[in-house]
Formats: structure tokens, C-alpha cells, sequence
């Protein structure tokens, strides 16, 4: 009788951002339990109160958009070998596009595109704006710069009549800000879970408090389907399109989906992916319109918060976009499977030290 020899996994040392976030969860189990590759996965977050268990090391460090946050990650690449970086937020994808090529020096790849369609598409309203003018299908929007101008895009874009999207043009990811603009929504007071309703009126008035008028986006409201669809392109070619349908969406989170093929949500985000000429995993959240047509509302130029569950379908397009990263070859013509997901909190305990 032979014996098997086990294959050698290979060692990838990897550095996760924001990993006390509640998403990381996923990311790192994912990880940890690859049956090809052995990551020793270092996390990195501004609070430093508790450490996931199967994390290796978690390390403090400030936060994405403080001048201290990229010399801190250095440290840490040199210090533990970092071989790549896998940013979680929208503040740190940023800061480390632009630091892309000084830690690409110092031998770790990043999971994130370049700077420059990184920022554009990060940006609610530079993104539709860049998609527009490029001539792809975007909801009817407008970006209003005070309050006069504000009423009248709300004019224009049929309110009262029309219920409207209000949100930051950049708020740092997790669907902060974001308000439904309805003139009357007494029904929806009691019932809504997740994004909340203001009139054009009060929502006037509120921003009149503020000591200047915030960058934002007003912007149709899409009453259909509603996809988170993951991607992985590579020198501006498209790799992987994964749609997955939110079937009970909360707040800036996937509760529930189902990954599934959508040849028109495929050709759609292979347009917008060309247009940016990405060169990393990304995610498009779009919705349909009432015509029956998809239209994007949010790009996010990083890993989402559940990207690891298109592995379940026969993609692994986290594992993929980090041996990308690396500069090590990763299948390229798979077909997925279609796959329901659906998410249970999980909770840990530690001593209590004190800390609330």
C-alpha cells in the first residue's frame, strides 16, 4: 500500500486592513483555511482592544487617512515580510494606491487598482460623472453645490412626484449618510430597517445648519433588483464577473444573496471595468430602474465585504486577486456555480479588561 505524501503548501504572508471590522471574519477564515496556500495573516486596525483568534497578529496602527498610516504599514512589511497587502476600507484603499509602487519596492503587492481611477471611482460623484461622460448607462443624477441648486435638482428630477437617492459623494464606505427623500412616507416610519426618509424640506433645513454645504449626489431612486456583483480585471481586461442578487439587504451589508449568472449585470459591469481599466478585484452595486435596466449607484475598488463567498461557487476571487498581487499565475477560465449565501452573526469573548 502507498503512502501519500501531502503536498507543501506554499507560504504567503498577507496584511489585512481594518481587521477588528465586523466583515473581516469571513476574509480571514477564507484564508487560514485554503487548502493550497499557508497565509500567516497579520491584521492591522486603529483599535486594538480585541484580535480576532485566528488571526496571527494583529498590529495598531492609525487610521487610513492619518499622515501616520502608510509609514506604520511599511514598518510592518519589512518587519513581517509582507508579501501582500489586502486593504478593507475605503480611507486605507486609498492611502495605499497612492503608495502602491513604494510597497510594490518593498516586495509586497497590493489588492487595489492605481490612484487615479482608485480615487475617481471611490468618489459617488466622480464616478458618475466619469461613466457619463464616457457614455455608459448611469441613474439620472445631479450634484448639487448649495441649497437653491439642490431644490431645483430635486425639480428636475421629478420631486415630489419621485421618491429620491440623497448621500456624501464620499462618506468612507458602509452606506453612511444616505437618506431616501420622499415627500410622504408615514407608512414606511414604522416599518423601514435600513435607510432612513427625510422630506426635501427638512433635509433643506438641516443642511443650512452646517457651516458649508457638503459635497453630494441626488439621484433617481431604483426601485428593482438589487446586485452586489464582484470582479476581477487585469491590465484593464476583465477576468471575472460574479453577480450575486442581495435577496435581504441591510444597511451597507449583504445579509442574504445568491450568486448567479445575469449575462446582461456581466456585460454591464465589463463596460464600466474597461472604461476604468481596472487592474484588481473591484465591486459594482447596482440596482434596476423601472425601465428594466441596470444602472450603478456605488463602486467599490476593493475587496467587499463578501467577496469570499464567490469561492464557494468555484471562484475564489479573493485567493485569485491576491497571487495576482504577487505576480503568481491563477486560473482564468473557470465558470462558477451558482450559490445561495446567507449570514449568521458569530460572536467572541475575551476577559473584560476595563475597556467600553
Amino acid at each position: 500500500m502507498q503512502m501519500k505524501i501531502a503536498k507543501e503548501k506554499i507560504k504567503i504572508n498577507v496584511l489585512l486592513t481594518s481587521s477588528r471590522s465586523p466583515i473581516s471574519l469571513g476574509r480571514i477564515v477564507s484564508l487560514k483555511e485554503n487548502s493550497d496556500y499557508d497565509f500567516y495573516v497579520v491584521g492591522t486596525n486603529a483599535d486594538n482592544s480585541f484580535k480576532l483568534p485566528m488571526l496571527d497578529e494583529q498590529i495598531q496602527v492609525p487610521f487610513g487617512n492619518d499622515p501616520g498610516f502608510i509609514p506604520a504599514l511599511k514598518k510592518i512589511v519589512v518587519e513581517k515580510k509582507i508579501q501582500s497587502i489586502v486593504p478593507a476600507s475605503d480611507y486605507e484603499t486609498i492611502a495605499i494606491a497612492r503608495h502602491k509602487e513604494e510597497f510594490e519596492d518593498l516586495g509586497a503587492g497590493c489588492v487595489c487598482s492605481k490612484a487615479k481611477v482608485t480615487e475617481i471611482a471611490i468618489d459617488k460623484a466622480k464616478m458618475l460623472h466619469f461613466l457619463k461622460n464616457k457614455g455608459i448607462a448611469v441613474p439620472e443624477f445631479e450634484t448639487p453645490q448649495n441649497i437653491w441648486e439642490l431644490k431645483e435638482a430635486a425639480r428636475r428630477l421629478n420631486y415630489p412626484q419621485k421618491t429620491l437617492v440623497f448621500k456624501p459623494a464620499f462618506a468612507g464606505g458602509g452606506n453612511r449618510g444616505v437618506w431616501f427623500v420622499k415627500e410622504n412616507f408615514g407608512s414606511d416610519l414604522l416599518n423601514a430597517r435600513s435607510i432612513g426618509f427625510v422630506t426635501l424640506d427638512e433635509l433643506s433645513r438641516q443642511l443650512q445648519k452646517l457651516s458649508e454645504f457638503p459635497r453630494v449626489v441626488l439621484m433617481q431612486y431604483l426601485p428593482g433588483e438589487e446586485y452586489s456583483t464582484d470582479a476581477l480585471s487585469q491590465n484593464g481586461e476583465v477576468v471575472y464577473v460574479l453577480p450575486r442578487v442581495r435577496i435581504s439587504p441591510l444597511p451597507g451589508y449583504s445579509q442574504e444573496g445568491a450568486i448567479k449568472p445575469n449575462e446582461e449585470v456581466r456585460r454591464y459591469v465589463t463596460e464600466i471595468a474597461e472604461a476604468f481599466e481596472f487592474d484588481s478585484i473591484f465591486n459594482v452595486q447596482l440596482k434596476y430602474s423601472e425601465d428594466g435596466e441596470p444602472l450603478v449607484y456605488e463602486i467599490n475598488p476593493r475587496v467587499s465585504a463578501t467577496a469570499v463567498a464567490n469561492a464557494t461557487a468555484g471562484i475564489d476571487i479573493v485567493l485569485f486577486a491576491i497571487l495576482k498581487s504577487i505576480k503568481l499565475d491563477y486560473p482564468k477560465k473557470l465558470r462558477f456555480s451558482p450559490k445561495r449565501m446567507v449570514r449568521f452573526w458569530k460572536e467572541y469573548y475575551s476577559d473584560y479588561g476595563g475597556v467600553v
